[in-house]
């Protein structure tokens, strides 16, 4: 519990571009970014302006990248990269205690909602002003953007990649596969966490999360914030592409479907299957707000790898859409 909680610092150096392995690589004008969390903890990224806008956008169409547990902003630059050719400018942040940000309470995602929500101001306020925002997340940050969302209502947008509905009972499974920890320790170790750092796991979970479709909407509804985002929406609510493999043994595929449900109703939904059944997608037709993209060949963040076409093409429909 202690080392996922403390994750050794990882030079990931995997960018799913070949031949790039920074963002030196890229040859973008880029700024190197200093920001200070909720609790004054350093974090470190880049910033990238756009070259061009959104169709039917202004310049301030912005995503926020957060990369997964153990990795760092690197892992991020291929999906980015789809994003700046799009017309998006472009934050890339180091989690605490990830990268090249500073230490400090990790709380496997409990304190990144803080810091993020507080980079989203930050953006909104002097470097980006005015700007619609989106993150894109994986593992780790997916969960980390819907449980801000959820509790801040801050977003437009989220693409989130293999993300979790419920912390507590991944990490128990994590914990179980990788170290044979029994469930019933796995939860004594994350209760003493909670204690000691003041946090509530429950704020990770399905239950906080069904406010995206509940409180979110009607307070977006209500707001006097602009929309400057490519996608037009009257209501602002916070639009949601969820991409996750059917084979993943690490935050197995039945979170995405959860989410998916905890989100809106499937009743009316419209379910495609390709016709060699290796890729599957689940839309509502009744909310085209709310997507699931799945992969099923794929392990854990592997669609982008093993369905790179496929992977980029959902996220383009989705954002231009």
């Amino acid at each position: 519990m202690y080392k996922t909680a403390h994750p050794k610092r990882s030079n990931w150096l995997e960018s799913g571009l070949e031949g790039v392995e920074n963002i030196d690589d890229l040859g973008w004008n880029y700024e190197d970014f200093t920001f200070q969390g909720y609790d004054n903890v350093t974090l470190k990224g880049w910033i990238v302006k756009a070259s061009k806008s959104p169709s039917g956008a202004t310049p301030t169409s912005t995503f926020i990248l957060i990369h997964g547990h153990k990795k760092n902003k690197i892992q991020m630059l291929g999906r980015g990269k789809l994003l700046h050719d799009l017309g998006y400018n472009l934050v890339f942040i180091d989690f605490r205690h990830h990268g090249d940000s500073e230490d400090g309470k990790f709380g496997l995602g409990y304190f990144g909602k803080f810091d993020l929500q507080k980079l989203v101001k930050k953006i909104q306020d002097s470097i980006f002003p005015a700007s619609w925002i989106g993150v894109f997340g994986i593992s780790l940050g997916a969960t980390t953007a819907l449980a801000t969302e959820a509790d801040f209502h801050c977003l437009d947008c989220i693409i989130a990649d293999s993300p979790s509905s419920n912390q507590t009972a991944t990490l128990c499974e994590y914990a179980r596969r990788l170290y044979y920890a029994p469930y019933f320790m796995t939860k004594a170790g994350l209760y003493i966490m909670e204690k000691l750092y003041k946090m509530d796991f429950s704020r990770l979970n399905i239950p906080q999360m069904n406010k995206l479709t509940a409180e979110n909407n009607q307070i977006k509804q209500n707001s006097q914030i602009k929309q400057n985002g490519p996608i037009e929406q009257n209501d602002h609510k916070c639009r949601i592409l969820i991409l996750h493999g059917k084979e993943d043994n690490r935050v197995p595929f039945y979170h995405a479907k959860l989410l998916f449900d905890s989100f809106s109703s499937l009743t009316n939904a419209d379910i495609q299957t390709n016709a060699d059944n290796h890729t599957n997608e689940v839309n509502m037709a009744e909310n085209p707000d709310i997507k699931l993209i799945t992969f099923n060949d794929s392990n854990h963040v592997q669609g982008y790898m093993h369905e790179r076409e496929r992977y980029d093409k959902a996220v383009t429909e989705f954002l231009c859409s």
